[in-house]
């Protein structure tokens, strides 16, 4: 399920991507950066690696497991890597929905960042699932990028 969430999730931000120079880089998001950890969760996040692999007919970068920092910050990218980061990450794949959620609302919150959607992708039609804490502007592009979508 994940692979596919992240297949969705690089298919999106093509549709809604302004800079159409730039190709999804996919970030599978876990509590380890490759082999730093173990356990379960970590499983999991190899697992949908390897199936996104078998299903990315489209060629998209992707790379993980790997720690929020490393994915954000191509300086710890390398040092916890040994490997250049070519394209900054633009989609991260988060393995699980609270975890997602969670990081969202802290970032939102603390570092007032705006944020649009989240949006349910994958389904017949775009979903939205506005925060009841979005501010105006927040909804007014969340509204954008989904009239963006409609219209292709």
């Amino acid at each position: 399920m994940l692979a596919t969430i992240a297949m969705n999730g690089a298919k999106f931000y093509n549709q809604v991507n302004i800079n159409k120079n730039n190709e999804p880089n996919l970030a599978f998001l876990s509590y380890a950066t490759f082999n730093s950890a173990g356990g379960k969760p970590v499983q999991l996040v190899l697992e949908a690696i390897e199936k996104f692999n078998e299903i990315n007919v489209n060629n998209y970068h992707f790379d993980g497991p790997l720690q929020f920092d490393a994915a954000i910050n191509s300086s710890v990218y390398t040092k916890k890597s040994d490997k250049k980061l070519e394209q900054e990450f633009n989609v991260l794949v988060f393995p699980d929905l609270n975890s997602g959620n969670i990081s969202y609302k802290v970032a939102n919150q603390l570092a007032n960042v705006e944020f649009y959607g989240p949006f349910v992708i994958g389904t017949e039609k775009l979903i939205c699932d506005l925060s009841r804490s979005a501010k105006t502007n927040e909804i007014k592009t969340t509204l954008a990028i989904i009239d963006q979508f409609l219209s292709k």
